[in-house]
């Protein structure tokens, strides 16, 4: 690979091999193609965008690099895949606690679509509008980091595909800056809000996504937010580099074939379960509906715990610590002085959650923080003490009306 990159950069800068001819000229020993490595068309380089697929690394899609020079026959793929270390860690609990490991590979072309064939993902091309210059260091750059075999933690949100292959643009253009200012609004939006709408197609990995990224809420603009790769070439469609489109249209490869999770047990249908087991509770003296709740609160509180215990690097703060904190299994024997007093909390949290202008935390957990609230309303015994002052009050009634009708009589 790296002999490519010499014979692709040769004549671009100063050759120190050269012979006298008989002639008396100066010939570059090395390299005497009169090829012209400065013209448009010596180096393409684009941005290969994958549909989802299963799998924890690619549901929000896949980034890659495509550099070609027709003229020496030169095309390959430059990407990063996963570097498995510990083979009894799974992918899924790898990248949820930032044990993921990825290193950059170089596939050809045609063996890169032919596995995208392969596996039924759908794949598009978005060209690159930059200088002959700037596509050779690109080339460049990705030649060293190949072999340089770096190993890199992924991180979805501060390190991914996506945000990977940003970073190496950006430090290709060097002092040249990316104008994003005629980028769609949309992008500005919070990175949590980018992420949910990108992983609709897998229900129970975004869910667990949502409960980890709960603390990137803020407004950081366009630039700061392209996490996601679909993003990344749509926003670079309309942001340009003095005054020309970043990129270009695109171009499908392979034939769209958009990864759909097709179970019906979502999150969010066994949130509503829950809640209804939890409002049957209400009416059900024996406790077994409640231990499903707390059960469910139990679990959920381990899990946030756990992604905040593990050092995941995009947790910040934690909105579902509210509803989901191990105090209540903790100090669940004194229920009675703190149930209605937290039950009140959770009802406000579910509020504030439902009608803030951006969204903090998934629907699910709402419902679910609902489901537990319902549990601690009973636990409170604020019902029965109601409808036993009401009992009470209706009988003192009737008794003061039978009163009064013999008094009358």
């Amino acid at each position: 690979m790296i002999f490519s990159l010499l014979l692709l950069l040769a004549g671009t800068f100063p050759v120190s091999a050269q012979i006298v001819d008989a002639e008396g000229q100066y010939v570059d020993t090395v390299f005497n193609d009169h090829v012209d490595r400065t013209a448009e068309d010596f180096v393409i380089a684009s941005i290969l965008i994958s549909d989802p697929v299963e799998g924890v690394l690619s549901l929000a899609g896949h980034t890659a690099i495509r550099v070609q020079c027709p003229t020496f026959g030169l095309d390959y793929v430059y990407h990063y895949v996963r570097v498995q270390t510990n083979e009894q860690i799974s992918e899924t609990y790898a990248f949820l606690t930032g044990q993921f490991i990825v290193q950059m590979v170089a596939d050809t072309f045609a063996s890169y679509v032919q596995h995208s064939e392969a596996i039924n993902r759908g794949l598009t091309e978005y060209y690159l509008h930059l200088t002959p210059q700037e596509e050779q260091k690109l080339w460049q750059i990705l030649d060293e980091e190949l072999v340089s075999g770096k190993q890199l933690k992924y991180d979805f949100v501060q390190e991914g595909c996506a945000v990977k292959t940003k970073k190496l643009i950006e430090r290709v253009l060097g002092k040249k800056h990316i104008d994003y200012s005629a980028c769609d609004p949309r992008f500005s939006a919070p990175q949590y809000e980018l992420v949910s709408a990108a992983m609709q197609c897998a229900p129970w990995m975004r869910f667990v996504m949502l409960t980890a990224m709960y603390g990137h809420t803020k407004q950081s603009g366009c630039a700061n937010n392209l996490l996601i790769p679909a993003d990344l070439a749509t926003a670079w469609q309309t942001a340009t580099v003095d005054g020309r489109p970043l990129l270009s249209d695109g171009v499908r490869i392979v034939a769209n074939n958009y990864y759909q999770s097709d179970g019906w047990f979502t999150p969010l249908r066994l949130a509503i379960m829950l809640l209804i087991i939890s409002i049957i509770g209400l009416f059900v003296t024996k406790p077994y509906t409640d231990w499903i709740i707390l059960g469910m609160q139990l679990l959920m509180s381990v899990l946030v715990l756990l992604f905040s215990v593990m050092g995941s690097t995009f947790i910040v703060w934690n909105w579902l610590l509210i509803p989901f904190n191990i105090l209540p299994a903790i100090c669940w024997k004194w229920r009675k002085y703190w149930a209605l007093p937290y039950a009140t909390v959770l009802a406000v949290w579910c509020l504030v959650m439902l009608f803030v202008p951006h969204m903090l935390v998934d629907t699910t957990h709402i419902i679910l923080a609902l489901a537990f609230a319902i549990v601690l309303l009973k636990q409170s015994n604020i019902l029965q003490r109601f409808l036993v002052k009401s009992v009470a009050q209706d009988t003192i009634k009737k008794t003061h009306r039978e009163t009064n009708k013999n008094k009358m009589i």
